[in-house]
């Protein structure tokens, strides 16, 4: 019966020991938002954002972002409350989206649909995407991502 009692202990150990703080297996910070070139809304038209693990930006530039280049962003800190609503997004980022070869999937505002950026950086990986708002035209794997993204966007309003 020792034995059982010491696998067991151990056991307990080794799984206690192996849960990961988030912030080792999360992006150090994301940048993402929504865009919309044929828009009459003003500031709606382009809504951008940076969260990593204590705080959420808006930009206020609300450029449309170039296919080309990181976004450049001037970014005013929100309130704890914002950022609260919105940590999660950190922990949703779909890992499948690092393997892209592209960086634009779908064809993004083509047909005045718009479109979402995103930005991740982790240690020495630095990528973006330009991501078409047409869940038919991007890979399944980022529907549930899309969907969050376009919701906590519209709740940041």
């Amino acid at each position: 019966m020792k034995p059982v009692i010491l696998l067991c202990s151990l056991t307990f150990l080794f799984s206690a020991s192996c849960q990961k703080d988030p912030s080792t297996t999360t992006a150090d910070y994301l940048v993402f938002g929504t865009f919309y070139g044929m828009c009459a809304g003003g500031e709606l038209c382009v809504e951008i954002f940076k969260i990593d693990h204590k705080n959420l930006w808006e930009d206020r530039n609300d450029n449309y972002p170039d296919r080309s280049n990181f976004y450049d962003g001037k970014f005013e800190k929100l309130s704890n409350d914002k950022f609260e609503a919105t940590k999660d997004l950190l922990d949703k980022f779909p890992q499948e989206l690092l393997n892209e070869k592209e960086s634009t999937l779908g064809c993004p505002d083509c047909v005045d649909q718009g479109g979402m950026y995103v930005e991740y950086k982790k240690g020495n990986t630095h990528k973006f995407w330009i991501i078409d708002n047409s869940t038919s035209a991007i890979p399944e794997y980022l529907h549930s991502f899309a969907d969050e993204l376009h919701t906590k966007v519209t709740n940041l309003r």
